[in-house]
């Protein structure tokens, strides 16, 4: 540790490290050639990754069911142990679930730009690209309040944070959907924030430079 000259870290708190000097933050990126927002969208919630337990999608459920039955619908795109569980508890709900299976993530940002808001209950997340992917496309972020979502979100400017609260969660939802004006709004903030500090293109020159710089000075 002592002897690198350099270390790149995905998550910001390694900046306030004592030897902060040895640290450059560079978190993961989104490729804008692809995810792009085109400012027109569908209407609705998606959710996008693994059926398991610690993606918290019963959570998800029991908040989707608070919602107005005309709007108590949303999609999965995704596949894992908890998939037959959790559309029995759809049912159970009068939730309208549709699963899709995992698609190419080329194809990606052709699903995202069908809905207007992207939820993500987890308990826990490590550094959750595919948040940063359904930004960048312009959906706005509806997420629970674990550690690396503070680092993308600013809650009420580019999506919501919330406290593990499923009426919360639901009230949040239910704003978006029900006002497309406030939706919009936050839908361009959050896109900026992909364009202005998750731009993949810029932050693979930025390593680049920093892991030049550091071969010289070895």
């Amino acid at each position: 540790f002592k002897a690198a000259n350099v270390f790149i870290a995905i998550k910001p708190k390694f900046k306030n490290l004592q030897e902060k000097k040895k640290f450059i933050y560079l978190p993961n990126g989104v490729d804008l050639s692809d995810f792009k927002n085109k400012g027109t969208k569908g209407r609705g919630l998606i959710y996008v990754g693994r059926l398991e337990e610690q993606k918290n999608l019963f959570f998800l459920l029991d908040a989707v069911s608070y919602l107005p039955k005309n709007i108590r619908a949303i999609t999965f795109i995704g596949s894992g142990s908890q998939k037959d569980l959790l559309a029995k508890y759809a049912i159970k709900k009068q939730i309208l679930l549709s699963i899709i299976k995992p698609v190419k993530n080329s194809l990606l940002p052709k699903f995202l730009s069908k809905f207007s808001v992207f939820a993500l209950a987890s308990l826990s997340e490590g550094s959750p690209k595919v948040l940063l992917e359904a930004m960048a496309v312009g959906l706005v972020p509806v997420v629970n309040n674990f550690a690396t979502s503070r680092d993308i979100i600013i809650n009420g400017e580019n999506g919501f944070l919330i406290n593990y609260d499923k009426k919360d969660f639901a009230q949040k939802l239910s704003l978006l959907l029900n006002n497309t004006k406030h939706c919009a709004k936050i839908s361009k903030d959050a896109a900026d924030t992909i364009k202005n500090n998750f731009n993949q293109e810029k932050l693979i020159n930025q390593e680049i430079k920093t892991l030049k710089k550091a071969a010289d000075n070895i």
